[in-house]
């Protein structure tokens, strides 16, 4: 399990992985092992909502609402390709409740 300030951040924030902006981007942290929940049982949900969900707008500098949006969008696509029948609306993201949460991520 990485350890570290972001890590720490991560495990406190009771959650299994975080994206933080950085002056060239952003870093993605995802944890696992003891006492990590991954959503849904699967790491590679919260590695893809993220790294690419919210990697790619916090590198862009995007607001709020589109890093959130593309996301929730993001991992539901993955959730599609591995069949997973549940698809989240974002009501216990950080950023709320999405319109359009089946949606392609833009």
């Amino acid at each position: 399990m990485p350890t570290g300030r972001k890590a720490d951040e991560v495990k406190a924030s009771g959650g299994s992985g975080q994206n933080f902006p950085t002056s060239e981007g952003s870093h993605s942290v995802i944890l696992e092992g003891a006492g990590i929940t991954n959503s849904g049982g699967r790491r590679e949900l919260d590695a893809f909502h993220e790294v690419f969900g919210h990697g790619i707008p916090t590198a862009k500098k995007t607001s709020n609402a589109i890093n959130n949006t593309h996301a929730t969008q993001t991992e539901n696509l993955v959730r599609r390709v591995l069949k997973i029948q549940e698809q989240r609306d974002g009501s216990n993201h950080s950023g709320g409740k999405i319109d359009n949460p089946s949606d392609l991520p833009k």
